[in-house]
């Protein structure tokens, strides 16, 4: 499968570490916060972003690309996770429009806010019904960056 993951804080490190350890996923890190990509792209080690689990063994996942260009991301994703503030929602889903497809799953969380009629009002009615969307109220779990790009809990 293709996730594509927005955002580039706490959250970010603990799902491009647990998504990109799944077999046959392709994750690509999208960060359209100025310097950010680059940034994390250089700070990630070959290994990838260590995740401490507190409830197992820790978990090593390195995303296949991490940019600031949206031109960039796969055009056939299946799943879209938002993992920003709220007010950043806009801004991601005009610059990801031309370059989604119908069909695709976007989250996000935290989703408060009305992230649906924020997707409606700027990816359209149409394509919103013919595609799945999701929010969660707050983070599933409670992370801090240990090691920018290296390492999360």
């Amino acid at each position: 499968s293709k996730v594509l993951l927005c955002g580039g804080g706490n959250a970010i490190h603990v799902l491009s570490s647990y998504v990109s350890s799944k077999p046959n996923t392709h994750v690509t890190v999208l960060s359209l916060f100025p310097g950010e990509a680059e940034k994390l792209r250089n700070a990630i080690p070959p290994e990838g972003v260590r995740c401490i689990n507190d409830l197992g063994e820790d978990v090593y996942g390195k995303p296949d690309l991490v940019t600031d260009k949206p031109e960039e991301i796969p055009c056939d994703l299946d799943l879209v996770i938002f993992a920003l503030p709220s007010f950043t929602h806009e801004m991601y889903l005009k610059a990801l429009k031309p370059f989604l497809k119908e069909g695709v799953a976007i989250g996000a969380m935290p989703g408060e806010g009305g992230f649906d009629l924020c997707a409606i009002h700027n990816l359209g009615s149409d394509f919103v019904r013919n595609s799945s969307l999701f929010a969660l109220e707050t983070l599933p779990w409670a992370c801090r960056i240990v090691e920018y790009g290296s390492c999360v809990e």
